[in-house]
């Protein structure tokens, strides 16, 4: 008898004839054996989550596209990653943080700052109004286009540079005023002639007044300070060897007496010819332009998408 199992059961099989002993043994069933398929990959564990992450992180930040880099930054920043990893992450999180550009927009009409503006980047709409808080861009060059309702898109381009913050992008959509209508300006008068010029006549001081003057001053002053030394030397020369003094001490005297009379003959003399060439100065005769008369007259002009008005004139 042959036994063998399949599954939960036993079974069992009564011995064959013997002319059948040279048969090929009965093989028993085969058992179901569960198998694992491909797709049903394990996910990933967190600190593999942390590594790409960290990885992705820093690909992007080289690549210029900052906000995704902190995206993945943030998530390598939590503390279910690796210390390593989480180190680096905060201390890039920082960085990318401070060089991501902002930009706030500004729409301005005749009645002032416009709210109800829709800011479009493409066929991305960045706002739907304004509110004068900043918007967060990566660096690059984009082409912004606002639209206000009874009024045309205005498009501008702006550069955005790697930490560049609060970059104000203006827009005016007040409308150019009309020009004015040909026959309305008021023609000019013709201009005045030119005023006959004027005979002016006048006593210049010469050059020699003044040299004159200045030598007669210091002179004075150069006598005042001899004659004091002088004064004090016979005092005191009175007051120690009079009469006997020697006759050096006296010649020493009187050539400071003679320096004091000289000092005062040219004081005198300079004085009395500059008082002299002052008196008699000559008259010069000139010709002088006379001033052209005051004058204001309106104006009105249209230029490039500007009008203006106001006076003009000669003073």
């Amino acid at each position: 008898m042959a036994i063998w199992l399949t599954g939960e059961q036993v079974c069992a099989q009564p011995p064959s004839a013997p002319a059948a002993s040279n048969a090929a043994p009965v093989d028993p069933p085969a058992r179901d054996v569960p198998t694992a398929s491909m797709d049903d990959a394990p996910p990933p564990t967190p600190e593999q989550a942390c590594m790409r992450a960290h990885e992705q992180a820093q690909v992007l930040r080289l690549d210029g596209s900052l906000m995704q880099s902190r995206s993945n930054l943030k998530a390598c920043s939590l503390e279910v990653c690796p210390a390593v990893v989480q180190r680096d992450c905060v201390r890039w999180l920082d960085e990318v943080s401070s060089q991501i550009p902002t930009v706030v927009f500004e729409a301005i009409t005749e009645a002032g700052d416009a709210q109800r503006v829709t800011v479009k980047q493409g066929n991305q709409v960045l706002a739907s109004e304004l509110d004068g808080r900043p918007l967060e861009m990566d660096p690059g060059y984009y082409q912004f286009q606002l639209e206000l309702p009874g009024h045309a898109p205005k498009v501008v381009a702006v550069l955005l540079k790697q930490g560049e913050k609060n970059r104000l992008v203006s827009v005016d959509f007040r409308r150019a005023p009309e020009p004015a209508a040909p026959g309305t300006v008021p023609p000019l008068p013709p201009p005045a002639p030119p005023p006959a010029p004027v005979v002016t006549r006048s006593r210049p001081t010469p050059t020699s007044v003044y040299v004159l003057g200045g030598v007669s001053l210091v002179s004075a002053g150069a006598a005042t300070i001899l004659g004091i030394n002088t004064k004090a030397k016979e005092d005191r020369a009175y007051e120690e060897c009079a009469p006997g003094c020697p006759e050096e001490r006296i010649d020493s005297i009187e050539r400071w007496a003679l320096a004091t009379d000289v000092a005062i003959g040219v004081a005198i003399i300079s004085a009395v010819t500059a008082t002299i060439l002052y008196v008699r100065r000559p008259e010069v005769t000139e010709l002088a332009p006379a001033r052209a008369p005051y004058r204001v007259l309106p104006s009105v002009g249209w230029e490039k998408n500007a009008g203006w008005a106001g006076v003009e004139g000669s003073f």
